[in-house]
C-alpha cells in the first residue's frame, strides 16, 4: 500500500495532480474520496497499482505539495 498526503499550505490549485488518486476540491488538491483516511481529504491509502499515478502527481506539483511513502 501507499500512504499519500496533500499539504494544502503548498497547494496552488493548479490541477496538475488530477488523475486516479487526486482531484481538486474547493480549489485545492485532495485525495479522492475512495482512498481517504481522514475527513478533509489530505491523507489517503492507495493500492500499489496506483504507484505510477502517485509518482506522476507528486512530480507534477510545482510546490511539492504531494508526498507519499510505501507502507510496510
Amino acid at each position: 500500500m501507499i500512504e499519500v498526503r496533500v499539504d494544502r499550505w503548498l497547494c496552488t490549485g493548479c490541477g496538475l495532480c488530477q488523475g486516479l488518486v487526486f482531484t481538486l476540491e474547493k480549489g485545492y488538491s485532495a485525495v479522492r474520496p475512495e482512498f481517504r483516511t481522514d475527513e478533509d481529504g489530505t491523507e489517503g491509502l492507495v493500492d500499489l497499482k496506483y504507484l505510477d499515478n502517485v509518482k506522476r502527481a507528486a512530480r507534477a506539483c510545482p510546490n511539492g505539495g504531494i508526498s507519499w511513502r510505501l507502507k510496510s
